[in-house]
């Protein structure tokens, strides 16, 4: 383990049926540790806790909060999303428990390379609008609709793995960090109720800010603009903003594949994913 890693005290390593590995920075209120779920016979299984500390654990309304966010974003299953595992109290504490996503965060890429290939940027945006229009057309058992909202999407909820997977993370899991105005909504910074035309616009504004001023084809640009519309009205739905880059995917000279997209983390990425696990010095 490099030295420059903050290490967790002996005494903290074991925390209910985790053992902890390491604290993480990636988180604006309470704490984040990378951990192992142990079990018998040797199982284990890494994953991400996050605990609400100090005055937010006496926060009546916001631990209801918490609890509320995270057992439906628990009903969550797709393979562009990281999961939420386990909600509970440890130790006094209430935890929520993520799907560890190894590899290295978007925002971290940015940071190292500035923009991508459109035809690369396009892709990944395709990836989480696919999660995002799952989640935003998920329902409850009764046939209504759950109405999830991811609330804090930007670069650095955005996972790039060694395999070439892309994973939007941090569902269910917004108390977690403060707003990025760059990627806030209009409707939300005026105050108004959001749904998932929010994550629309965020989406939009990351890949605004991953492609690069020249060489993209008007009709990504045209998107991009469709996307970031100041009233939710007038925006795609997640299916249909996907749907949309797909066409616009056709007209690139080649497909992407997993390897490319291994590629980019590797190779410019100047630091791990944040929720995927390793410290990422704050997203942009």
């Amino acid at each position: 383990m490099p030295a420059d890693y903050p290490q967790v005290p002996r005494s903290d390593l074991v925390f209910g049926k985790y053992r902890l590995l390491r604290p993480l920075d990636d988180i604006d209120s309470g704490e984040a540790y990378l951990a192992t779920l142990v079990g018998i016979e040797g199982f284990e299984k890494r994953v991400v806790i996050w605990r609400i500390s100090g005055a937010l654990a006496r926060a009546a309304n916001l631990i209801d909060a918490v609890i509320f966010e995270a057992k439906r974003a628990a009903s969550l299953s797709h393979s562009s999303l990281a999961q939420v595992l386990d909600l509970g109290v440890v130790e006094g504490t209430c935890v929520v428990v993520t799907e560890h996503v190894p590899g290295h965060s978007l925002g971290a890429v940015l940071r190292g390379a500035s923009q991508l290939p459109w035809h690369v940027a396009a892709h990944l945006a395709g990836e989480v609008a696919e999660g995002l229009s799952y989640a935003h057309g998920r329902r409850a058992s009764n046939g209504d609709l759950l109405r999830l909202v991811h609330r804090r999407l930007s670069p650095g909820r955005i996972a790039l793995t060694a395999a070439g997977d892309v994973k939007l993370t941090g569902f269910g899991m917004s108390w977690a960090w403060t707003a990025l105005d760059e990627y806030r909504s209009p409707e939300e910074a005026r105050g108004e109720p959001i749904d998932g035309r929010a994550d629309v616009f965020a989406l939009g504004a990351v890949l605004r800010n991953c492609v690069p001023h020249t060489g993209v084809p008007d009709a990504l640009r045209a998107l991009i603009d469709w996307a970031m519309q100041p009233y939710p009205e007038q925006r795609p739905t997640a299916g249909e903003l996907r749907q949309a880059l797909a066409g616009v995917l056709h007209t690139a000279d080649r497909s992407v594949t997993p390897r490319d997209l291994a590629a980019v983390a590797p190779a410019t990425a100047t630091g791990p994913t944040p929720g995927a696990c390793q410290p990422d010095r704050r997203q942009p």
